[in-house]
């Protein structure tokens, strides 16, 4: 018996030996005595929503109809448990906790960029129903607090052997619970970055006000120059009341030298646009005036842009400009439309253009400027004689000197042609025929690099005799040439003014 069992084990051992070289031997599962065969897998059910229980009072799952991504995929009813590999589970929370901590650190980074801005509350996320199979028992951990997100624990059920592996993308739930989470991040983003906004955004400009159009300001303007109102008039051009050539007083010397009347202001209903022009025609004293006026919005109403006037008086610089009776500080004066009288503060000038007495002036527009730039400061016939007896009375002391060299010129210390040496102290000089009528003519002109200084370039001749030594003799006679005469100079800014030989 145990030969023959042993023979037969061994012919056993070298079929197997011999079928190994060939083929790979199948395994075969028998099922145990009494138990009938394997119906087999089912077929994969493929990926399913997460189970979720309705609140109370609530019968129909938010979730059931949607529509996610396009496909109007039906969600099974509430009390289906759907069981989730672990790789799943893992890979959902994993994407969750990675969503929330991206975007807790851009709410921080954005709260430190306004931390001197309102903070604004975050709403606690709701809690997420625990799902409650109904074919299994619930194996979930015990609850959690109310304010704590967290996913549906899986069932435990086993996985059968020989099914297929389930597919590695997320499900359905967990689609939707991400793309849920980074929703309400993004809305409470926009939220934060929506109220930084509001809070720095630029005040609009104010609109002018509805009640007047700019033709009416146009013609308030006007108005109030022809009634004198200096303050309304310059309101309106946008300059401060503090300008005293703006004031009452030059309007008042300006109405009586030339009145504003007959005022025309055309309407056009221009005042859509931001700026633009208004046309009105004026009467300044006998003169009709037709111009535009240039106006634009502010806050307070309709301005005019260009209805003052700057007068050209940079030549009088210095010597106290006086518009209307009234001194101005700087030599491009401010004025309304009007007529006006320029002066300068200093009595021994007058201001003249092209050799003329200066004219009260009339002006509307920069248009009426063209006499004011010939203007200049020369001085009053009184201040004339006054300038030529000054000269006369220095010129005649210097004269009276006998040295080679004086303060007025007239230097004869060099050498003669025929190298002669003057001799000192004995020089006597005379004026000339000539130069006697040019000091009685003298034409005083402004010294342009000083205000006040008066100067002219007339010559005064003058006869000079001296003593000379020549070969060791004294030799005299009177000099062909007396030398150059000085300039004379005289300031009439000073209270006492007096003559100096430049």
């Amino acid at each position: 018996m145990s030969d023959a069992s042993g023979g037969e084990a061994g012919a056993d051992r070298v079929d197997s030996a011999a079928g190994a070289g060939s083929a790979e031997p199948e395994l075969h599962a028998s099922p145990p005595a009494g138990l009938a065969p394997s119906p087999g897998l089912a077929p994969s059910p493929g990926i399913l929503p997460p189970k979720i229980t309705p609140p109370p009072g609530l019968v129909r799952s938010p979730f059931e109809g949607t529509v996610l991504g396009g496909a109007a995929a039906a969600v099974p009813p509430f009390g289906t448990a759907q069981a989730q590999p672990p790789q799943q589970q893992q890979a959902q929370v994993q994407s969750q906790a990675q969503a929330e901590s991206q975007a807790q650190a851009q709410l921080q980074a954005l709260a430190q960029q306004q931390h001197q801005q309102p903070q604004v509350q975050q709403q606690k996320p709701t809690r997420r129903p625990t799902p409650t199979p109904t074919s299994a028992p619930d194996p979930s951990p015990p609850p959690v607090p109310p304010d704590t997100v967290r996913s549906p624990a899986p069932p435990r059920a086993a996985r059968p052997r020989g099914a297929g592996k389930a597919g590695s993308g997320l499900s359905r739930g967990a689609i939707i619970g991400v793309v849920a989470g980074i929703g309400s991040v993004g809305l409470l983003l926009f939220a934060l970055i929506a109220g930084f906004s509001s809070t720095n955004a630029p005040a609009p400009t104010a609109e002018p006000e509805a009640s007047e159009s700019s033709a009416d300001t146009v013609e308030r303007f006007l108005t109030a120059l022809s009634e004198g109102d200096a303050g309304t008039a310059a309101r309106l051009t946008g300059s401060t009341e503090d300008d005293p050539v703006l004031g009452d007083e030059v309007l008042a010397r300006s109405l009586e030298l030339a009145p504003i009347t007959d005022i025309e202001v055309e309407r056009t209903g221009d005042d859509a646009s931001y700026s633009h022009t208004v046309r009105a025609s004026f009467r300044i004293g006998e003169q009709r005036v037709s111009r535009s006026f240039s106006v634009w919005p502010t806050s307070d109403g309709w301005e005019l842009d260009d209805a003052l006037i700057a007068l050209p008086l940079f030549s009088l610089e210095g010597l106290g400009i006086e518009i209307n009776g009234v001194e101005s500080e700087v030599t491009y004066p401010m004025v309304f439309p009007g007529a006006y009288e320029i002066g300068v503060r200093n009595d021994a000038f007058e201001v003249s253009s092209e050799g003329e007495p200066l004219a009260p002036v009339t002006v509307a527009s920069q248009d009426d400027l063209e006499p004011l730039y010939s203007v200049d400061a020369q001085l009053t016939e009184e201040a004339t004689e006054t300038f030529r007896d000054l000269v006369r009375s220095s010129l005649e002391e210097c004269l009276a000197s006998t040295s080679l060299s004086t303060p007025c010129g007239f230097d004869v210390s060099e050498p003669l042609d025929d190298g002669a040496i003057p001799v000192e102290g004995t020089a006597h000089r005379a004026l000339a025929a000539e130069g006697e009528r040019a000091l009685g003519e003298l034409a005083p002109e402004p010294d342009t690099a000083q205000p006040g200084r008066v100067t002219t370039y007339d010559y005064i001749y003058v006869h000079t005799s001296i003593e000379a030594v020549r070969d060791g003799e004294t030799i005299s006679g009177t000099l062909y040439s007396s030398g150059e005469m000085l300039q004379p100079y005289v300031d009439f800014s000073r209270d006492s003014p007096v003559v100096t030989w430049e």
